[in-house]
């Protein structure tokens, strides 16, 4: 049995969705633990108690929707740059662009969402190839920072990031003159 590598936060008020999406993820060999909740105050309280990897919600929950909560996330210290995935079976541009400002880093459609998903998982957590190396990386998103970062890290890869191109510039000048 593989040791689960990467933590994951399911939450949809289907039961049904649920459980596909427990199985979608354990059927994967992706290696991951998953904790399934029906809603926000579920998903609230694991927050608080725990570190997740990756979060998952539906966009519609019962007593909240998934942007909300995403926007509530970004809020936590432990969670702010936490991966954040909304499926859903219809959102609107508007409801997308949202979406995107409170801090979702990626949405999948219903219909094929979490098998979908299930790919995106397995990818992020993909074991180290052997790779090395540097990077100057500069990336004003803390969420995509931290998700690239982890994903080069476990390949080997050094990682230098800034948020700025200034401080980007900056570190190769002094690098320049060191030379």
């Amino acid at each position: 049995m593989e040791t689960p590598t990467h933590k994951i936060l399911i939450v949809d008020g289907s039961a049904v969705s649920r459980r596909v999406a427990g199985r979608v993820l354990a059927s994967s060999g992706s290696g991951v633990q998953v904790t399934l909740c029906g809603t926000g105050a579920e998903a609230r309280h694991h927050l608080q108690e725990e570190s997740f990897d990756l979060i998952a919600s539906s966009q519609s929950l019962s007593d909240t929707d998934g942007i909300a909560l995403c926007g509530e996330v970004r809020k936590s210290e432990r969670h702010r740059a936490t991966p954040f995935v909304i499926i859903a079976s219809e959102i609107s541009t508007q409801l997308r662009q949202k979406g995107y400002e409170a801090g979702v880093s990626h949405y999948f459609d219903q219909p094929i969402g979490y098998q979908a998903f299930s790919e995106y998982v397995r990818l992020y957590n993909q074991i180290s190839t052997g790779s090395v190396g540097k990077v100057l990386y500069i990336e004003d998103s803390l969420v995509a920072a931290a998700m690239t970062k982890r994903l080069l890290a476990s390949h080997g890869i050094d990682v230098v990031h800034f948020v700025t191109v200034e401080e980007g510039i900056a570190q190769l000048d002094q690098i320049r003159e060191g030379a």
